[in-house]
């Protein structure tokens, strides 16, 4: 007989199972991205964008940051370290912790990914990581309506700043 743990992990396993893995096992992530850092990134598309029809492009965002080698910039992974809920991340929190470099879930400041995910992706979460939108959009920002503005360059990101928020 099984003890009370061992049935949850086993009914979490068939759930993750039924509900991601048979979709997701046949979709390889790129090479340079194992299973792993997917789960990872997709746990940061998760929290970044609420918005399901939004998150493939999210998801090409990042990728196509991690591809170049530049940083990820995702500000729930810096509140994710200091426990900070999702809905109070804000900028002026952001501002006051973004130069830290010993801290690796800030993606401002230290290339690649954090070193764990930062929050349970859904299974939407994860194929929008396995299948992105691959866009000419290299930023992405929230308004105070929660509503996405995409750019292209730091000058139309900068722009998207000055127009959405405050």
């Amino acid at each position: 007989e099984k003890n009370i743990i061992d049935q949850l992990v086993y009914l979490q396993l068939e759930n993750f199972k039924k509900r991601v893995w048979d979709k997701a096992s046949s979709i390889q992530p790129p090479q340079w991205l194992d299973w792993y850092k997917t789960i990872v990134l997709a746990s940061i598309v998760e929290k970044e964008e609420r918005s399901t029809a939004n998150r493939p492009t999210v998801a090409g965002i990042l990728l196509k940051r991690l591809q170049l080698g530049t940083l990820v910039g995702a500000d729930i992974s810096l509140c994710y370290f200091y426990k900070i809920p999702y809905s109070e991340c804000k900028p002026s929190f952001i501002a006051t912790k973004v130069t830290e470099t010993n801290n690796p879930y800030n993606t401002r400041a230290v290339k690649g990914l954090p070193p764990t995910p930062v929050s349970n992706p859904t299974a939407n979460s994860i194929m929008a990581t396995l299948q992105p939108n691959q866009t000419e959009y290299f930023f992405y920002l929230h308004d105070n309506n929660g509503t996405i503005h995409y750019a292209k360059t730091l000058d139309e990101h900068n722009q998207n700043k000055n127009t959405y928020l405050e």
